[in-house]
């Protein structure tokens, strides 16, 4: 059973799919979705948009799309004066495979979306996650898929698929108050889009229909990473919830220390603030409660569906 291990890997590694149309191919329904979006936005906002995608070196880029990444990265988290750390490979290739190992040689992933496509391969033998016994097991694959996609998203900005843009007036309410007095000089721009994810129980275990998150962002406005997002709170959208589900909670990124790879601006450095929503008024906590350090990441891997088959 995986279930000791990859809920807090799940936790930790929210820092980070969407497709871009191929150049010179007919623009597609979501492309013609976020040219409308884009258009009918302020002229602030419209400006701030292009800073963003220009610093992040995806602004008229005749490249593809990040169709799949390998990476190594330590995972640090923290609960009251203990802290864990871990050492991780982590690779995912569009739409749907997903692998990871970790330093005991243990390595989890999947191939499809099917129950069948889970698994899990450990030194006694490969395990499929089929049936009730593997749900969490198979929730905690489904939450590393969530966080490519974010991973994706906040590495390649251009090529989302945009649904509403604009300037926010002030840094969100429910940041906690120092955090919210340093990042209110900074340019906060929320995007509603299909191409981000949170954790979350109601996802179907074969799809089903794309959601809509909020993504706020905080963009920099000094040094070498200006216009580059330092605060990111992804949310989502009220009208995706049914009526009377619990709402999933939010989570906000701190990003910090963007290097270069394969010609796109990633962060090296992802601290993760958790939501209370039992505080009065609920905010963010004030202090990460898990942390990734990137070590390596490549966005051009050769990987095929045959490198997420567990033999």
């Amino acid at each position: 059973m995986l279930r000791q291990t990859l809920p807090t890997l799940s936790a930790l590694l929210f820092c980070l799919l969407p497709v871009r149309a191929q150049e010179g191919a007919p623009p597609t329904d979501a492309a013609r979705t976020t040219h409308d979006a884009i258009a009918s936005a302020s002229p602030e906002a419209r400006a701030a948009w292009q800073r963003l995608t220009t610093a992040a070196g995806t602004a008229g880029a005749e490249r593809a799309a990040i169709g799949a990444f390998s990476l190594r990265a330590d995972a640090r988290t923290r609960s009251g004066v203990q802290t864990n750390e871990v050492e991780f490979d982590y690779r995912y290739l569009a739409p749907d495979c997903i692998r990871f190992k970790l330093p005991d040689g243990k390595e989890t992933g999947r191939h499809g979306k099917r129950q069948s496509d889970y698994w899990v391969r450990t030194s006694e033998g490969v395990v499929k996650l089929v049936g009730s016994d593997y749900a969490t097991d198979r929730k905690s694959v489904r939450d590393m898929h969530a966080l490519a996609r974010n991973f994706v998203a906040l590495s390649d900005p251009s090529a989302l698929t945009i649904t509403r843009l604009n300037v926010l007036a002030a840094a969100p309410a429910d940041l906690e108050p120092g955090l919210r007095k340093r990042s209110q000089r900074m340019t906060w721009i929320s995007v509603a889009s299909p191409d981000f994810a949170l954790f979350t129980d109601t996802l179907s275990e074969e799809g089903g229909p794309r959601r809509s998150f909020v993504v706020d962002l905080a963009l920099q406005i000094a040094g070498p990473a200006v216009d580059l997002p330092r605060y990111a709170i992804i949310r989502e959208e009220p009208s995706e919830r049914a009526l009377g589900a619990p709402r999933t909670p939010p989570m906000l990124l701190r990003l910090d220390g963007f290097f270069e790879a394969n010609g796109f601006r990633i962060p090296k450095d992802i601290q993760v603030f958790g939501y209370d929503p039992k505080q009065r008024p609920a905010m963010f906590a004030n202090k990460p409660s898990q942390e990734v350090t990137v070590i390596e990441a490549n966005l051009r891997p050769p990987l095929t569906t045959a490198d997420f088959q567990p033999e």
